[in-house]
């Protein structure tokens, strides 16, 4: 009998055991996985550039798995994603004592430098990693980062030039990418991506750009320097809106379609038939001396931005740019004064009205044509082109 009540305790004794380490285990599998779904919620938020959220979800995976290498790396990278790399910096630092053997926090740490345009600081970080570990790891990783790229090369002499132009940036390399700038500043991966060619506006444009590798690593900085120099204009430039000068009526339906408006009227005193267009982005105007000879397009005014008006100038734009675009040996006109005289021949002034409302940049070469930049707060009212038919 007493065998027997001991053989029973002991079973009751082995199935206690077993239902806790169950028990003990269940918890450490629920916790397990908490900490796999918060770090895969931190990860996702980290490619959706929301790194405070992202930080919460690695610091709750910490909270349940103090040591968790993974939590720790991805809260590292929050941080320096969001610009507290001293935060991210110490993080992986902490991980490096608490697996002192493995390369990992190393490589990553490098890794998130080179992601904020930090690359001596990855280099510095695998070779202390190296002589601490000697790991072939971060040797081999510090070698191929030590490789740059080579830096960006323009498709376009960088020198001065007359008209505006559009350039290419390139390298012989097909596994990087182009950032640059045109404002003068040092190019990082939060510059423009190169993508599409880069228009060269009038003045001065330097366009400093870098490749960068798969591995984040960047090239050395290409500078190019261009100067469009703004001349004097002549009638090429005159070909704007999709229409040029002297074009007949029924090619400009043709183009255009039927008008908003049509008015027509005849003039006794200069004995001319005249004709206005309106359409939804101004007005075309045109003139016939006899009734058997057709319209002929001699004046095209823009009120709306819908169509470009010459050197890619359109209503709504600053006044800024007529002064940049085009030739001017006065940069800071003051009221009713002369821009630039030409050949004796070409000249433009500014003009403004006795309200002080409306400024004019007023264009007249050959002495046939002129060409008017309407301006009022600024901002560039009404653009016309005509020619003086009497």
């Amino acid at each position: 009998m007493k065998r027997k009540s001991i053989f029973y305790l002991a079973i009751v004794v082995i199935l206690v055991f077993v239902g806790i380490f169950a028990y003990v285990k269940t918890l450490n599998n629920a916790k397990a996985a908490k900490v796999k779904e918060h770090i895969r919620l931190g990860n996702d938020y980290i490619a959706r550039e929301r790194y405070q959220e992202a930080e919460r979800e690695f610091q709750e995976a910490i909270k349940l798995q103090p040591k968790n290498t993974e939590a720790r790396i991805g809260l590292s990278k929050a941080y320096f994603y969001s610009g507290r790399t001293d935060d991210g910096e110490k993080i992986l630092l902490e991980v490096t004592e608490i697996e002192p053997g493995k390369s990992e926090p190393y490589i990553e740490l490098a890794k998130c430098y080179l992601d904020v345009d930090m690359y001596d600081k990855a280099v510095e970080t695998l070779k202390n990693g190296y002589e601490k570990i000697k790991s072939e790891d971060i040797k081999k990783f510090l070698d191929n980062i030590k490789i740059k790229p080579t830096a960006p090369k323009t498709s376009l002499e960088p020198e001065s030039y007359g008209i505006t132009q559009n350039i290419k940036l390139f390298t012989n390399e097909s596994d990087v990418v182009i950032y640059y700038t045109t404002d003068g500043t040092k190019p990082n991966k939060n510059s423009k991506r190169f993508t599409a060619p880069i228009f060269l506006d009038y003045g001065k444009t330097v366009v400093k750009a870098i490749a960068v590798n798969r591995l984040g690593v960047p090239s050395e900085v290409a500078e190019f320097e261009y100067v469009i120099e703004a001349t004097p204009f002549c009638l090429t430039d005159f070909k704007f809106a999709g229409i040029s000068h002297g074009q007949t009526l029924d090619k400009v339906i043709k183009v255009y379609g039927n008008p908003m408006n049509r008015r027509e009227e005849y003039d006794a005193e200069y004995e001319m038939h005249l004709l206005d267009l309106e359409y939804d982005f101004g007005k075309l105007s045109f003139v016939k001396f006899k009734n058997n000879q057709p319209y002929r397009l001699y004046t095209i005014e823009l009120t709306s931005s819908a169509k470009f008006g010459p050197r890619n100038i359109k209503v709504g734009d600053s006044d800024e740019l007529i002064l940049k675009r085009f030739f001017t040996e006065n940069p800071n006109p003051t009221r009713d004064c002369k821009l630039y005289e030409f050949n004796e021949r070409n000249y433009a002034d500014y003009r403004t009205q006795e309200t002080g409302k409306l400024e004019y940049y007023h264009y007249v070469f050959d002495w046939n044509y002129a060409l008017t930049f309407e301006v009022e707060n600024n901002r560039i009212k009404k653009i016309r082109f005509l020619e003086m038919i009497i």
